[in-house]
């Protein structure tokens, strides 16, 4: 099973225990066992190559290993930012998830955590200070999936809203750090202080989304069309 992504412009494979980062030119840049390893994270900063589920997670840059994270529960999921800090999306002791965002210097200094819910996906801002967290969890038996985004810093909440009967799939940050999220059947767009700025809702299900050069990219199929619809929506939702 061959995986391959791009980062800052290189080419990066992962195949047959090995993770290797190419040049334009073609020339090897890195090559790094990658045992066990099935994920690499390319959009941030650092590349994150860890096994879902394992206990460890090493960052590179492009020519080598820049930090190591060893966690005693599973890694579910890593988001680096591009000023180089990230999360980590775990669980602890007598809690099902943790979210532990660490800084550009590699030290921890925010942990969100709950004993309720579970972490399906959590983004980090370029600049590492909010984190937009999607969580789902049942209330009188009705299943909900719940945007979360704090500032690192201070802890203080921007928004917290619960999207009842939704399956959660993930939530970016536009280039005016407008806030954006995507379920099964709505996304979401947010102002940088947490306001809403509208909605949109879309019939179908949804096989891929994409945010990149401020558009967010959601294709859906559609019952008794065979092909693919796609829909481009602006940063800001308008």
């Amino acid at each position: 099973d061959m995986k391959f992504s791009m980062y800052k412009g290189d080419l990066v494979s992962l195949c047959d225990g090995k993770m290797t980062v190419y040049s334009i030119s073609g020339k090897v840049q890195l090559s790094a066992d990658a045992v066990g390893a099935d994920t690499v994270e390319s959009d941030g900063k650092y590349l994150a190559l860890y096994k879902r589920g394992g206990g460890e997670a090493t960052l590179y840059n492009s020519f080598s290993a820049v930090h190591t994270v060893t966690s005693e529960y599973p890694i579910n999921d890593i988001d680096v930012s591009s000023d180089g800090g990230f999360a980590v999306i775990t669980s602890e002791k007598n809690v099902r998830s943790a979210v532990l965002v660490y800084s550009k210097a590699f030290s921890l200094v925010y942990t969100w955590k709950s004993t309720d819910k579970y972490v399906s996906s959590a983004k980090l801002s370029d600049n590492g200070r909010r984190i937009g967290i999607f969580a789902s969890g049942t209330e009188n038996g009705i299943p909900y999936c719940e945007l979360i985004v704090k500032k690192t810093g201070t802890d203080e909440t921007l928004v917290d809203e619960k999207y009842r009967g939704e399956t959660p799939y993930y939530v970016f940050f536009s280039g005016d750090g407008g806030i954006i999220s995507v379920t099964d059947r709505t996304v979401r767009f947010y102002s940088p202080s947490g306001e809403k700025r509208g909605e949109k809702a879309f019939s179908g299900t949804v096989t891929d989304v994409c945010f990149s050069d401020g558009k967010l990219i959601v294709a859906r199929s559609e019952v008794g069309f065979s092909g693919t619809n796609i829909t481009v929506f602006s940063g800001d939702g308008k």
